[in-house]
Formats: structure tokens, C-alpha cells, sequence
């Protein structure tokens, strides 16, 4: 993602590498990942960026019901998923001792 003069304030990803080692992950859901430039954190921009992305799989056609991976510890970003309609439905302790929520959204 990058604002409107070309720098990069952020990412996402699709599918496998929307996913965190440690969980049993079925292909009921698109898997998403996320992240924003450490200054942009805490101005709005998560839910700005969401929405893009969004529009993005309703354009290309992407009609899935989608999966988050968030660490527990990301508060910011577990309040801006369920916010948007993600549901916490698990929590596992990743191999590298960090312990995750898995959250889902059933149609963007």
C-alpha cells in the first residue's frame, strides 16, 4: 500500500502467507495479513486501509469469507478487526512462544 506520493505506508497478504505457524488452518477461509508503518499507528489509518482492501477483493471478484491471524498482544488491531465484523473462533500458542487469535469474518 502506498500513499499518494508513492511511499510504502503498509502491506497485505492473501492465503498462506496470511497464516501463522502452529495453527490447523482449513481452506474454509481466505487467510489475511496486514501491517502499517510504525508512524501511521493509532490515526485511523487501519480502518482506511481495511476498507481498501476490501474493495480490492470485491473488484477481482474475491467473494470468501476471510481469516485474520492477529497476536494476542495487538490490541490495536484485534479492536480495528472486530470493528469491521471479525469474530474471535480460536487461540493457539505459536511454536515460537507467542500466543495468537484467530479471528474471522464471514463475507466482506
Amino acid at each position: 500500500m502506498e500513499n499518494q506520493v508513492g511511499q510504502l505506508i503498509g502491506f497485505f497478504c492473501l492465503g498462506l502467507d496470511g497464516q501463522v505457524p502452529g495453527w490447523e488452518y482449513d481452506k474454509s477461509y481466505l487467510d489475511l495479513g496486514m501491517g502499517l508503518a510504525p508512524e501511521l499507528l493509532g490515526k485511523g489509518m487501519g480502518g482506511i486501509c481495511l476498507q481498501a482492501i476490501f474493495e480490492h477483493l470485491n473488484a477481482s471478484g474475491v467473494n470468501l469469507a476471510l481469516r485474520a491471524t492477529v497476536a494476542a498482544w495487538n490490541l490495536r488491531a484485534i479492536r480495528l478487526c472486530s470493528r469491521v465484523g471479525f469474530r474471535e473462533i480460536a487461540s493457539f500458542e505459536a511454536p515460537f512462544h507467542c500466543c495468537f487469535k484467530v479471528l474471522v469474518l464471514e463475507a466482506v
